[in-house]
């Protein structure tokens, strides 16, 4: 996809650093794509150790960066404004100058599994102080394990700390609140860091926490290249992608489905006793918090490539919604997450492949996945204590012909799909306009 813009319109660039790669992006006011780059970035996996190569994000946030500034020649006569989105929970350990003191510690990184016993009794008071249960995928019960040894006076944050960091030449040392959560050194009543959760967790003596700033605001100028941005917003992936559409369709649910299934709702307050769902914070601007109460279904994107390598048909290809009986495919591969908390489910069919043909196949897997989001939104809204009028769908899977209408005959409610798959990369974008209210349209 290719743009130049043309200086009449007003436009922003959204910075996404995923998983398995940066993605940089050009949105027009009204939420319109204008321009795409994306960079791969590798992992290392290691039996329960998964990490990354902070050099090689920050190599790839550079290059996005620079592209997107010299494909649509933005940026030059004025700062663009940047909002940027990131993969929660990955953490690393750096020197002042900005060098990486540890890899970055991947959220897929289980091997705190191994000492989570240490906490065991402690689960109730570590989920009302972070709203978030206690696992081996946030960054606190792996700090004794990969912080050992760094020196005193060394830098500890989320990769979002780090990218900001040495974008600023060292003079920003900031973390958002969303991304401070998923520490499990946050707590959200009191919006910040907790020094009984430092000491729970085994931070090491005389390493500095980022300072806690708003979701949104001017935050710096930033040279790239033949042009700069102003980087105006900072969030979590999962807030950044479920802020927008919310703040545009009130009353509504958010679904994400790709790697993993997402359900979110807004809430002003944090709810006092969660029901096991996940409480997390969506922005912070000035003196109000909204938080999302949040429902997960791990292993999802798998589950669909299992079913179409066992049918050999490709998602893709599927161009309408099989007419004939679905057959019932269902499983977990990673668990339930919350609010049920269970374990992994096996992949399970009532049929063979062989006996319902490969897209009847591939649609069962997609309405047994849909499935889970049904007791999911009723407890939801039990906690809430209303109805949602709508839900709106996005992620790779929500490209399936019958995905949405599965969900909407699941939840009993109208499901809207938005035309822009670059949800995160938007939201990053357009996530200080839709905190105002000030959005151009609904895209």
């Amino acid at each position: 996809m290719g743009c130049t813009i043309d200086g009449r319109g007003e436009y922003f660039a959204g910075l996404d650093l995923g998983s398995q790669s940066v993605r940089a992006g050009l949105f027009s006011r009204e939420g319109r794509l204008l321009h795409m780059v994306q960079v791969p970035v590798g992992t290392r996996v290691d039996g329960l150790s998964v990490t990354q190569d902070p050099d090689e994000y920050w190599e790839a946030t550079c290059l996005c960066l620079e592209r997107l500034l010299r494909e649509t020649k933005a940026g030059r006569e004025k700062p663009l404004p940047l909002g940027v989105a990131t993969q929660r929970s990955s953490f690393l350990f750096f020197s002042r100058e900005g060098k990486a003191l540890t890899p970055l510690v991947s959220w897929r990184d289980t091997s705190a599994s191994l000492i989570l016993s240490r906490w065991e009794g402690l689960r109730g008071e570590i989920y009302r102080m972070t709203g978030l249960p206690l696992t081996p995928y946030y960054s606190g019960p792996k700090i004794s394990m990969y912080g050992e040894g760094v020196p005193e006076g060394s830098l500890f944050g989320p990769l979002i700390t780090f990218i900001v960091y040495r974008l600023t030449g060292g003079a920003l040392f900031v973390v958002d609140p969303g991304n401070a959560q998923r520490t499990l050194l946050f707590d959200i009543n009191e919006g910040a860091f907790s020094e009984k959760l430092l000491s729970l967790f085994g931070m090491p003596e005389g390493v500095s926490l980022p300072e806690v700033v708003d979701t949104h605001g001017f935050l710096a100028k930033v040279r790239v290249g033949e042009g700069s941005f102003s980087l105006l917003s900072l969030n979590g992936d999962q807030q950044a992608a479920a802020l927008l559409p919310l703040s545009l369709f009130p009353g509504s649910c958010f679904i994400n489905y790709g790697t993993g299934g997402f359900l979110l709702a807004p809430t002003d307050d944090v709810p006092p006793h969660p029901q096991g769902f996940i409480v997390t914070v969506g922005e912070k601007k000035g003196g109000r918090t909204l938080y999302l109460v949040e429902g997960t279904v791990n292993g999802v994107g798998e589950m669909i490539s299992r079913a179409s390598r066992q049918c050999g048909v490709d998602p893709r290809e599927v161009e309408n919604v099989p007419s004939g009986p679905i057959p019932a495919v269902a499983g977990a591969p990673l668990g339930t997450g919350a609010p049920f908390w269970g374990p992994p489910v096996p992949f399970v069919s009532e049929v063979e492949c062989g006996e319902a043909g490969g897209e009847e196949f591939l649609a069962g897997t997609v309405y047994g996945t849909a499935c889970f989001l049904k007791e999911m939104r009723e407890k939801m809204e039990a906690l809430l204590e209303r109805s949602f009028s709508l839900a709106v769908v996005t992620g790779g899977l929500s490209r399936f012909p019958g995905f949405a209408l599965f969900v909407s005959a699941l939840l009993g409610i109208p499901c809207v799909r938005p035309e822009v798959e670059e949800m995160t990369c938007m939201g990053a974008a357009l996530g200080l306009l839709s905190s105002r209210g000030e959005m151009g349209g609904k895209g």
